[in-house]
C-alpha cells in the first residue's frame, strides 16, 4: 500500500479481512460448540439405544415367562374343569339312583299302607262279628 489513497484503501482492506476473520472465528466456534453439542447426543442416542434393546429383552422375557405362566394356569384351570365335569357327573348319577330308591321306598311304603289300611278293616269288620257274636251268644244263653 503506497500513498494515502492507497493506504486508505489498504486499510479499508485490512479492516474487512479483520470482520471476516471474526466471522470466521465465531463460526468456528459456534461449528466446534455444535461438533461438541453432536458428539454429545450422538452418545446419548447410542446410549438411549442400548437402553431400549435391554428393555426389549427384558420385556421379550417376561412376556414369554407370564405366556408360559397363563399356558400353565390354563392347563391346570382345564383339569380342574374336567375333574368338577365328571364329579357332577358322579354326583347326578347317584342323585339319580338315590331318588330311584326314594321312589321304590315310596311305593313300597304306600303299598304297605294299603295292605295295614285292608288288615284294619278286615280286622274290625272281624272284631265287629265277634261283638255280634258274643251278643247273639248271651241272647242266647239267656233264651
Amino acid at each position: 500500500c503506497k500513498g494515502a489513497p492507497a493506504a486508505r484503501g489498504c486499510n479499508k482492506k485490512v479492516a474487512e479481512l479483520q470482520r471476516e476473520t471474526s466471522l470466521h472465528q465465531r463460526q468456528l466456534r459456534e461449528t466446534v460448540l455444535l461438533k461438541s453439542t453432536c458428539a454429545v447426543l450422538c452418545q446419548q442416542h447410542r446410549d438411549m439405544q442400548s437402553k431400549n434393546a435391554k428393555l426389549e429383552t427384558d420385556i421379550r422375557g417376561l412376556t414369554d415367562s407370564y405366556a408360559n405362566r397363563l399356558g400353565a394356569l390354563k392347563t391346570r384351570f382345564n383339569e380342574v374343569l374336567l375333574e368338577q365335569r365328571q364329579a357332577l357327573k358322579e354326583s347326578r348319577t347317584e342323585n339319580a339312583s338315590r331318588a330311584a330308591t326314594l321312589a321304590n321306598v315310596k311305593k313300597n311304603l304306600q303299598a304297605a299302607q294299603e295292605v295295614a289300611g285292608t288288615q284294619r278293616r278286615i280286622f274290625e269288620a272281624a272284631q265287629t262279628e265277634l261283638l255280634e257274636s258274643r251278643a247273639n251268644e248271651k241272647v242266647l244263653r239267656e233264651v
